[in-house]
């Protein structure tokens, strides 16, 4: 009974706890006129949320596992959770001062949310998760010092092209196939996903790129380069991939140009190289024929995503609670289609402010690009927030049927260390271009304050210069003769004592 009612007020509660998130984010960002305190009582906010969300979510998974084998793991792994999220806010405030305090809030928020689902569904997938959480940190701490290096923007662009085909290329040299793809390797019994490594990867070959003034060649080198890797992912079955990849191809190369005609060409090759896909690629045609009437085989191919729709309609508004769904009958419910079941068990209103926190992400990169003057560390930005933004649309789309299902996990939520950590190193990248932009204006403020000081100074200085050399004499007047205390003190014509006072 006791834990009926706790689950029936945890509904409430964490629609509350993730709207003050959402919104005191959104007040940070978007409120020009915000003064530092006010920004720094907005993070605090958003801190305490993520920690009476943890633990509230905490104490009724407790409640479920009394009496069970995985009482003692799950608080062991969830003490590591916690540590590693608390390390990581430290490092982040600490180490590398100037980073963004919202940004690193919605990414431990993210993963808050992610391992509390997992272990709701696959404890063991939680585990494995949680310490991917804590190698991630690790890595992003450990990218964000080498980003400092000044040699690292200097690397040109062939070097990362070669790293890309390199990875790429993993899955034929050491295949592990898994559900029908072909897109994992398998080194010594460690089986990764070679694909999402080529994002940051990618993120920094296009940029330093569209450095060049060679606009033709540097288009047709990106053509090329992005043409490669999607053949590559289309013999791996990789199509959510190659939907990210040539999306961030067009839409970096409309901002490298700014012609309006490469969005039209880009577009049309898109709709035609689709179109070929699906006569020519059996894959392709039974995902777009699951998207187009999941009902037509709806216990076969159109089940996952019935099964999905089914979820999100069952939560309604503030969810069923955390375990009183049915989540785990949705196929691949912890990594494609996570967000159905979060919508499950915590609500529809949940689930929309969680793709809100996803668009504070992508304003926070969007605003650090119009911030930056260097065009390699705005496009770095640039490429940061359309990767980033266009997964997230690729699977939520694909969950609520609005998109066809492309496979691609939910950035920082869904099952899968590969996806996390690929997801950290691009928010290293980030959090390091805040951090560098941060230490910028304080050097700008601190020059414009001390040429402030100069010129008062100087001002004085001529001022003192003007009064005539009489009346810089001490205790004397216009006329030569002194000039008694009481008189100057009366007149407040001198600002200085008499050599007797």
């Amino acid at each position: 009974m006791m834990l009926h009612i706790l689950t029936q007020i945890s509904k409430y509660t964490n629609v509350l706890w993730v709207m003050v998130f959402t919104v005191s984010g959104f007040v940070a960002v978007l409120k020009r006129s915000i003064t530092a305190k006010s920004y720094h009582r907005c993070c605090l906010l958003q801190r305490l949320v993520i920690i009476i969300f943890n633990i509230q979510s905490a104490a009724l998974i407790l409640l479920h596992e009394a009496g069970g084998l995985r009482f003692g793991t799950f608080i062991k792994m969830f003490a590591i959770a916690w540590a590693a999220f608390a390390l990581l806010m430290l490092s982040l405030d600490r180490l590398h001062r100037g980073t963004s305090r919202i940004l690193t809030n919605s990414m431990i928020f993210l993963m808050s949310i992610g391992i509390v689902m997992l272990w709701r569904l696959r404890p063991d997938n939680c585990i494995r998760q949680i310490w991917w959480i804590v190698i991630s940190a690790a890595v992003m701490n450990l990218m964000m010092f080498i980003l400092r290096g000044r040699w690292v923007y200097r690397i040109p662009w062939w070097v990362f092209a070669a790293a890309a085909f390199g990875l790429i290329a993993l899955p034929f040299i050491f295949p592990s196939p898994e559900n029908g793809a072909l897109n994992w390797a398998d080194i010594h019994g460690f089986s990764f996903q070679p694909s999402e490594l080529v994002k940051p990867v990618l993120v920094f070959l296009l940029s330093a790129l569209y450095m060049r003034r060679r606009r033709v060649s540097s288009v047709l080198v990106g053509a090329v380069v992005t043409g490669g890797l999607s053949v590559a992912l289309l013999i791996q079955n990789d199509l959510g991939m190659i939907l990210i990849f040539c999306t961030m191809y067009l839409l970096m190369t409309y901002d490298y140009t700014q012609r309006e005609w490469i969005l039209a060409v880009g577009v049309l090759a898109v709709i035609v190289a689709g179109f070929g896909a699906y006569k020519l690629v059996g894959h392709v045609r039974t995902r777009v024929d699951i998207w187009l009437d999941p009902w037509k085989d709806i216990d076969g191919g159109g089940y996952q995503i019935a099964q999905s729709l089914f979820a999100i309609s069952a939560g309604r508004f503030f969810g069923k609670g955390l375990f009183q769904g049915m989540p785990y009958y949705i196929p691949e419910g912890w990594t494609d289609m996570i967000f159905a079941a979060i919508c499950e068990e915590f609500g529809g209103i949940f689930g929309f402010m969680t793709v809100m926190i996803y668009l504070l992400m992508a304003l926070l990169m969007f605003d650090l690009v119009s911030r930056y003057e260097s065009r390699l560390r705005r496009n770095l930005a640039m490429a940061c927030s359309i990767i980033t933004g266009v997964q997230t649309c690729l699977i939520m789309g694909g969950v609520i049927k609005l998109l066809p299902l492309t496979g691609v996990t939910l950035p920082l939520v869904s099952y899968g260390g590969t996806s996390l950590l690929s997801t950290c190193i691009i928010m290293a990248i980030v959090q390091e271009l805040f951090r560098s932009r941060s230490q910028t204006e304080r050097k700008v403020r601190k020059n414009e304050e001390r040429k402030q000081r100069e010129a008062e100074r100087a001002r004085k200085e001529r001022f003192q210069d003007t009064i005539p050399y009489q009346l810089r004499r001490k205790g004397t007047n216009e006329s030569g003769g002194q000039v008694s205390k009481r008189s100057s003190e009366r007149t407040g014509a001198f600002p200085f004592k008499g050599p007797e006072d």
